[in-house]
């Protein structure tokens, strides 16, 4: 029974390699003064070395161009690929790749690699130093489009390259400006295009009630708050493999439990559709399943290949952030979780309070939300006694930035309860009834009463 189960696990250790992605290790250095031209060297060479010295460093969204001196565009461009490939990015990596493509003694050798990074002692400043290279990198562009127009002999031909340098400086097609009605239907489109393919606007959950009266919409950033010990991260796993069951793309991030723990609720949550009986979670941990029963199981987790989940303690925003991006390119993606933000890994900054640190979370995860088009679920857990948002720590940016509010209103000694939903920008205050299965660690919905269906059906005739 141990070997045969030992074989399961390395089938599935096989299965979460496929699915998983190497954490990024992204570093950045810090700069000095720039001049009044065109270009500034030390931001440059700020932007590299933070990339270079910070594993969680966010790659910024510069191209390779946009760095004048050329050694420094060599780098850039291999860090680029370097993080393309998944690749871990630190000197020896960035040199290595550079020595590969034949570029090294262009990019000025390991020893600049190495100077950059030495020169650089934070990677805190890297917006700034981006901020300047994009800059400087407009201005060139700028002049450049200047001295073309200045020796055309066709002033016909001016519009184009001016549309160049305007490209430029929005980043994007000169011609892509958008009016009110443009924006109106794009979304429309987009909405119909949900729905085409998903059969609904919003993400779908698998839960009837949630995906009908609070509807998880791309964009949004929605908190999940719950006391200790009453299932946020059983109905946070339930929401997930609700929607990867649907064909949508699911990124899980466990900080505190590890995946074969998280892995026994997911099986003994999908016991049932899988052999129509309930397994228990601790049947899975004992290994008191029967070779049938985990083979079907098995068989059905296979098909689940959106789902994907990462257990990684102390990860920070940052770091999710980057993971976000590059699942989102490589795979797409439509629904990230994230278990949960008390124990996130940011670390506070000089003189920053706990309060401005966890804004700077909310506000990263808030800001990937609209980026990456996804639903981003937060789950949160109530630092004091009560249930309600100022109960909370972090109470301040998690209202600010959370789109909806949810809470689990439930004594962990009994298994009913209700989702309430206690801050809501689009939708109705709602509170639905749920009742919780400790033995699969597997909420569910309770049906409407025909009062409830009353209600409901008189307010649509009203609304």
């Amino acid at each position: 029974m141990v070997s045969r189960n030992k074989k399961i696990r390395a089938k599935v250790s096989q299965i979460l390699k496929k699915r998983h992605f190497m954490p990024p290790n992204t570093t950045n250095t810090a700069s000095k003064a720039f001049d009044a031209s065109g270009y500034s060297l030390e931001a440059e060479a700020g932007v590299l070395g933070s990339i270079l010295i910070d594993k969680e460093a966010i790659i910024p969204d510069l191209k390779p161009s946009d760095f004048y001196d050329t050694r420094n565009e060599f780098i850039f461009k291999a860090i680029v690929d370097l993080d393309e490939e998944r690749t871990e990015i630190d000197m020896l990596t960035v040199a290595a790749k550079l020595e590969s493509d034949k570029k090294l003694k262009l990019a000025g050798g390991k020893g600049r690699i190495c100077e950059i990074t030495e020169e650089t002692p934070t990677s805190s400043h890297l917006k700034s130093y981006t901020k300047i290279v994009k800059q400087k990198s407009i201005i060139r562009a700028v002049r450049r489009a200047g001295r073309e127009i200045a020796l055309l002999d066709d002033p016909k031909k001016a519009d184009a390259i001016l549309g160049k340098a305007i490209s430029k400086i929005h980043d994007k097609n000169p011609n892509d400006v958008l009016d009110l009605i443009d924006i109106y239907n794009d979304s429309i489109s987009r909405k119909e295009e949900l729905k085409e393919k998903y059969g609904s606007v919003g993400l779908i959950t698998g839960y009837k009630r949630v995906d009908r009266d609070i509807c998880f919409e791309r964009g949004q950033l929605i908190t999940l708050a719950a006391k200790t010990s009453v299932g946020k991260s059983a109905l946070g796993v339930n929401f997930g493999l609700g929607a990867a069951s649907k064909g949508q793309s699911v990124l899980y991030f466990s900080l505190e439990m590890p995946e074969p723990q998280l892995l026994d609720r997911v099986f003994s949550g999908m016991s049932k559709g899988a052999v129509g009986k309930e397994i228990g979670v601790r049947d899975f941990k004992h290994l008191k399943v029967g070779k049938e029963d985990l083979d079907k199981i098995m068989e059905k987790f296979i098909t689940l290949e959106k789902f994907r989940m990462l257990s990684q303690a102390a990860i920070s925003s940052r770091g999710i952030v980057n993971h976000c991006k590059r699942i989102k390119k490589n795979h797409g993606l439509d629904f990230v979780i994230v278990d949960y933000l008390q124990i996130m890994g940011d670390q506070a900054e000089k003189g920053e309070s706990e309060t401005n640190r966890l804004a700077r979370i909310t506000g990263n995860l808030k800001n990937i939300a609209l980026e990456l088009d996804v639903v981003v679920l937060l789950l949160s857990q109530f630092s004091r006694e009560g249930t309600e948002i100022n109960n909370l720590r972090g109470s301040g940016s998690i209202e600010q930035d959370s789109d909806t509010v949810l809470v689990i209103d439930r004594d962990k000694n009994r298994p009913d309860g209700y989702l309430t939903v206690k801050k809501a920008r689009s939708d109705a205050m709602v509170s639905i009834p749920i009742i919780f299965n400790s033995s699969t660690t597997t909420y569910r919905e309770m049906p409407e009463t025909p009062g409830e269906i009353i209600a409901r059906e008189t307010e649509k005739m009203f609304s």
